[in-house]
């Protein structure tokens, strides 16, 4: 799989007995490198996940040509890459999977949906997942209800101001607990996840999916397009030359992160690391042959890029006025002792 991705991603993988072996990732394309899947694929794989990060695209007909050649399934994780329905994977993979969580485009404040391939296996999908308990009215509107508040809060200046310094004295951080609190499931996992989703968020899912503006999400890609274009030399973009380019989130390389962020917030830039739950996948130690740093087939370069990401609050609802003070802002932070490119190439 990816060697970025959530960690729950891998740990359901683990509960259902499956060993999770990691592919790296480019940083300029944000694909993982097909290249080493012949190296790792085994007698006993049986599927290849890939996952489109941060709303970049990439060419998936490297990876179905692999996995017809080794008769394996194909999973396309577009959780952060939905952008309309006239793209919903590739029609070659096995399975493909959206998420309309609360911090994802399109959102009905949870949810998803999975594009499958063979009937068959839609079928036995669809028997286990009639099985499972139905999510409640009550527990839908309870957490709409708390996201209203959020939502409220976060767009007012005078609620936000005082919250931040009042957490501050009790030496809270406001950006962690707000992630702590957007997170879909902050329960056990399983339980969380093993459930049929109630009549209200079906109906909310079927309005927004009727209703997508398109208009919106070319607006957001303007928008990134128009930092990125203009990004001094001493930044580093991640995954400016991926096959399509979507701006979920606006990652950036710095060679100290949490130096680059204080620096970008006292210029009055939410900079920020933590707001998405994205980590390295790190391989699993084998009994026989343990993965090292030293070893080839450790993702180096995607372990660079979860050290060292920063990300910059480049959105389609940022006035151009307030990409300009993010560009400005960049432009003033002197570069680090190390060139970041050449910190890049030694690194990797």
């Amino acid at each position: 799989m990816s060697a970025i991705n959530i960690p729950d991603m891998a740990r359901i993988l683990r509960i259902h007995g499956l060993k999770v072996i990691p592919v790296d990732v480019e940083i300029d394309t944000l694909r993982p490198k097909h290249e080493l899947l012949p190296k790792l694929i085994g007698p006993r794989t049986v599927a290849i996940l890939v996952a489109h990060l941060y709303g970049r695209w990439f060419d998936m007909e490297p990876f179905v040509a692999i996995a017809q050649k080794h008769n394996l399934e194909l999973i396309e994780d577009c959780a952060e890459s939905f952008c309309g329905l006239e793209r919903l994977g590739h029609p070659m993979s096995s399975l493909s999977l959206f998420s309309f969580g609360v911090i994802k485009y399109c959102t009905c404040f949870g949810g998803a949906l999975a594009k499958v391939r063979d009937p068959a296996l839609y079928e036995q999908m669809t028997q286990l997942y009639s099985t499972y308990p139905l999510q409640t009215e009550s527990v839908f509107f309870e957490k709409l209800t708390k996201y209203i508040i959020v939502w409220h809060c976060l767009n007012s200046p005078f609620v936000i101001k005082h919250t931040i310094r009042v957490l501050s004295l009790f030496g809270v951080d406001h950006k962690a607990k707000l992630v702590a609190m957007m997170r879909a499931f902050p329960g056990p996992l399983e339980p969380s996840i093993r459930m049929q989703p109630c009549n209200a968020l079906l109906y909310m899912l079927l309005y927004r999916l009727q209703r997508v503006d398109v208009a919106r999400l070319d607006m957001s890609v303007r928008k990134g397009d128009y930092v990125l274009q203009r990004l001094p030399s001493t930044v580093t973009p991640i995954g400016h030359r991926a096959w399509l380019r979507r701006y979920w989130l606006f990652p950036v390389l710095a060679s100290d992160a949490d130096s680059t962020i204080r620096r970008l917030n006292a210029l009055g830039i939410d900079a920020y690391r933590g707001a998405t739950q994205l980590n390295l996948i790190e391989p699993e130690n084998g009994t026989q042959s343990p993965w090292s740093e030293l070893d080839p087939r450790y993702p180096h370069e995607a372990k660079y890029l979860v050290d060292h990401v920063v990300y910059l609050p480049v959105h389609l609802d940022a006035p151009y006025w307030v990409l300009d003070c993010i560009l400005k802002a960049l432009n003033q932070l002197q570069p680090a002792a190390e060139d970041m490119p050449m910190s890049l190439v030694a690194k990797l």
